[in-house]
């Protein structure tokens, strides 16, 4: 990992997370998309279609279309509430942008010849919160080794089951791990980036499928348990010693926050990312289950 300058952070005080509104996330009400969109160009990044777009206030946004889009949504709402940063993220039930030019196979799959689209998430790009091309970290090589805060985002990758916890190592299958410079002071901040695999089944390769609450609720009894003195986590990601290493302490820090998430913002966030009011009520019903697993797994020495 290149050296860079200056103050890094991975985590700030959400504050009174209790009273965090989780259905309009850290963007708020007031910066969400405003139609008509406008498109830039398309993102060949990935493998999901993407596209970048301008809004009617002439906001940038990055567009993704496809099963990812509301596990991301949420995903990105429960980093925000923990203390993590993360871009402000939206779920737009439909749409059009307009000005269409060329379009790889991919993005003419889900964008209609007229520009129309249903189900996206829109992420806000700002010059204040700037990527650093071509520095990255690893869950094994960064500045927060052995901190409640590096353990806590882990906790939080699989308390929504996103097995997708690639890292500077997965070059040639793509990086969800960021640096990103913040403008208005001289800090960098260490991010994770992709929750699109959130939501669903972390499995083995046969059973990995995002925003499923089939899947999430059947493999909760699995969470996290305490056998022999060591924490056994169920979760299955993509680098396996992700989940090493995690201590009572550590989850005892990460619920001073996340543990006092209500049921209806846990409910509220799942809505605006697209969730029906019964997928809502069987996610909510499967997250209260695991908060109550690690706080019992949290008591123990």
């Amino acid at each position: 990992m290149p050296a860079i300058a200056g103050d890094e952070i991975l985590w700030h005080d959400p504050g009174q997370v209790e009273a965090l509104d989780l259905w309009w996330g850290p963007g708020g009400r007031e910066n969400a998309p405003a139609p008509p969109y406008t498109f830039a160009k398309e993102d060949l990044s990935g493998t999901t279609a993407k596209v970048n777009v301008v809004d009617r206030n002439g906001r940038n946004w990055n567009v993704k279309f496809g099963p990812e889009v509301p596990g991301e949504c949420f995903g990105s709402r429960m980093m925000w509430a923990a203390g993590y940063f993360i871009e402000p993220t939206y779920f737009v039930p439909e749409g059009r942008i307009e000005a269409l030019k060329h379009l790889s196979k991919r993005a003419r799959e889900v964008i209609g010849k007229d520009g129309s689209f249903r189900s996206a998430r829109f992420q806000l790009r700002t010059p204040a919160f700037k990527f650093v091309d071509g520095h990255n970290w690893a869950w094994t090589n960064n500045p927060f080794q052995g901190t409640h805060e590096l353990a806590g985002l882990k906790i939080l990758i699989m308390l929504v089951s996103n097995w997708d916890n690639k890292d500077a190592r997965d070059v040639d299958v793509g990086i969800n791990t960021a640096i990103f410079e913040r403008q208005m002071e001289p800090r960098y901040v260490y991010t994770f980036t992709d929750w699109g695999e959130s939501m669903g089944g972390w499995g083995y390769y046969t059973n990995r499928k995002p925003w499923s609450c089939e899947l999430f609720t059947s493999e909760t009894d699995d969470f996290v348990s305490v056998g022999d003195g060591d924490i056994r986590w169920g979760y299955v990601g993509r680098h396996a010693s992700f989940k090493k290493g995690i201590t009572p302490e550590d989850i005892r820090w990460i619920l001073q926050y996340i543990g006092r998430i209500t049921d209806k913002q846990l409910s509220d966030g799942l809505r605006a990312s697209g969730a029906t009011r019964e997928q809502a009520e069987c996610f909510t019903s499967a997250l209260r289950r695991r908060f109550d697993m690690l706080k019992t797994v949290s008591a123990s020495r």
